[in-house]
């Protein structure tokens, strides 16, 4: 965790990012009343558009350097490495290619510019009608159908630069070049990780300025980066409202969901031997038929029991269900003329579950109550990365190899394999302080406390499964905490929520997605308010807010790919702090 480096090649990288969103919404919504029924029409429109430009230059000193007295941090803080050489001096540094990253011309390549263009698209409709019924123990009828369309379409290119002139630099292997004086800047002060300064310059003027050439290239990285799917899920749907007594009054729905699921995928098929792409498209569909069971029995006049039993699903990433491949058969070895590949999976399918839930609940006055909940959800099937059969019959093979076993081979993509469970618990509660003590009127508190668990097949940063992931995007410990006082045209809330670790998909360092752990974190909000309840200025309120009171930040670490441990190690990767957020508000209601 700490000592001194030397004989190495530190360089430094210098990024760009720049991104315009446009996102529009419409919708209609008509409701009309038949005899005893009420019909109801929505149908609605949304867009969202990205433009987005991502570019990286390296520089670096030009002979081998190290650092002294380096700290590695292995926690959540900053690892200190103090550099030997003056990184802040544009004399010192220049800018570089690296041969180890491609080349250009022949000369290793020195940075890269990535448009990306993304468009997601979503119609919906639709129809409802409900009734109050007196037929026993079915008090009302809801029902109809719901539509959706949603397409997504990406595409992402990218440029590769490489400096038109230089000297030999780092050994001998590289060639580095003077940072143009037009385009240098202040240099930036990275004291908080050992480095006092550091050069910065402009990147894009650093493009403009005539010292690289340039050339696409990554068309081989296409079948993830190009690519759209199209799907269309139908719903048709019942719910019966239920109000009886069995010893107890009851009353919740049973209903019953239909659903329906078009889905089509395209993409590229990246022929590494002919260095081209070939169009792919694929599609497929499925049914999926979803009871549901809700009841709400009322154990005393303060106390209720909730129960809940359903089939459920849950759609898969739309950039899982991309048809992007790249695939050829082996040329040599054991497994000479049978296919392999990667990429998406155009057939996959959604999350299916059976869920049990159960809650009771205890109520005091208006504002109090205690209460704990349970849930389960067993998995018929998870998405994952595996390997798979798949037929790669119409991909391009210009290997000169005839494919065996009638073009069936291995593809490493997402799929819908072993399923599992999820499971967890709540204890929540809202008290009144008001009922301790009269002194204490209109001060209160609103907490809950929850944990969970799964054992689904994670991911890993291989495309791999590791059974000893956690689900994505599951925390084992989620809290809140609110404690507030609301009395005579005054409020005040100061909140708190926790979540630990828990694992997701991110943007990696190379625009593409990848799997990191986002660490634990505590954020703390503050309410304050005053509403004018008599007088002139009655229906005026106003309301300052401070999100993150304490400017907490958002840290991820990566898995190190050299760790053999279960599970595996994870090591700090990002740090960004976001600063506190302040709203200040006036409402006005006649």
């Amino acid at each position: 965790i700490g000592g001194s480096i030397s004989n190495v090649d530190p360089f430094v990288l210098m990024r760009y990012n720049k991104r315009d969103d446009k996102v529009s919404a419409i919708g209609w919504n008509t409701e009309l009343k038949v005899g005893d029924w009420k019909t109801a029409a929505d149908l609605s429109y949304s867009k969202a558009e990205r433009d987005e430009v991502v570019g990286e230059l390296t520089a670096s000193a030009t002979t081998l350097g190290g650092f002294t007295n380096f700290y590695a941090e292995t926690g959540s803080g900053f690892s200190l490495y103090p550099p030997s050489a003056n990184y802040g001096s544009a004399s010192v540094v220049q800018l570089r290619g690296i041969s180890e990253w491609g080349s250009l011309k022949g000369v290793g390549q020195a940075g890269s510019l990535s448009p990306i263009a993304v468009s997601d698209e979503m119609k919906a409709l639709r129809l409802s009608a409900k009734r109050d019924l007196n037929c026993g123990a079915v008090s009302s009828f809801d029902g109809g159908v719901n539509f959706t369309n949603r397409s997504k379409d990406t595409v992402r290119t990218q440029t590769i630069y490489a400096l038109k002139n230089g000297t030999s630099c780092v050994g001998g292997k590289d060639v580095c070049a003077p940072i143009p004086a037009s385009i240098l800047q202040n240099p930036a002060d990275l004291g908080f990780v050992g480095v006092p300064q550091l050069v910065s310059f402009d990147m894009m003027n650093a493009i403009a300025s005539g010292v690289y050439n340039s050339a696409p290239v990554n068309e081989s990285s296409a079948p993830g980066r190009i690519w759209g799917v199209d799907e269309k899920v139908t719903t048709l749907y019942g719910k019966f409202g239920l109000d009886f007594k069995a010893g107890i009054p009851i009353r919740g729905n049973l209903g019953l969901q239909v659903v329906r699921t078009q889905q089509n995928a395209t993409g590229v098929a990246w022929d590494p031997k002919a260095g081209t792409a070939t169009p792919m498209k694929y599609g497929t569909s499925y049914t999926d038929v979803l009871p549901s069971l809700n009841l709400i029995g009322d154990l005393s006049g303060d106390t209720v029991l909730r129960f809940g039993l359903a089939k459920t699903l849950a759609r898969p990433n739309l950039d899982d269900m991309r048809a992007g491949f790249s695939a050829s058969p082996a040329t040599t070895g054991a497994n000479i003329g049978k296919w392999s590949g990667s990429g998406g999976n155009p057939f996959l399918e959604p999350w299916r579950a059976t869920a049990v839930d159960l809650s009771v609940e205890k109520y005091f006055g208006k504002r109090s109550y205690i209460g704990a909940a349970a849930f389960h959800k067993k998995l018929k099937s998870s998405i994952y990365v595996d390997s798979f059969n798949f037929d790669f019959t119409g991909f391009p093979n210009t290997t000169g190899i005839t494919p065996i076993n009638n073009n069936i081979g291995t593809l490493s993509a997402p799929i819908n394999g072993q399923g599992g469970y999820i499971e967890g618990y709540e204890l929540s509660a809202a008290l009144d302080f008001g009922l301790l003590s009269k002194q204490l009127d209109g001060f209160g508190a609103v907490l809950s406390a929850s944990h969970n668990h799964s054992n689904l097949p994670g991911r890993s940063n291989d495309g791999k499964k590791d059974l000893n992931r956690s689900l994505e995007g599951l925390s084992g410990d989620v809290n809140s905490l609110v404690v507030y006082y609301e009395k005579n045209g005054f409020s005040a809330r100061l909140g708190q929520r926790y979540r630990s670790k828990f694992m997701a998909e991110i943007r990696g360092v190379w625009i593409d997605t990848s799997l990191a752990a986002i660490e634990a974190e505590k954020v703390t909000d503050v309410q304050l308010g005053y509403a004018w309840e008599h007088g002139p200025l009655k229906g005026l309120s106003i309301l300052l807010q401070v999100n993150n009171l304490t400017n907490t930040p958002y840290r991820t670490s990566l898995a190190d790919d050299s760790s053999t441990s279960t599970p595996l190690r994870m090591m700090p990767e990002k740090y960004y702090e976001y600063g506190r957020r302040y709203l200040f508000g006036i409402n006005y209601k006649l």
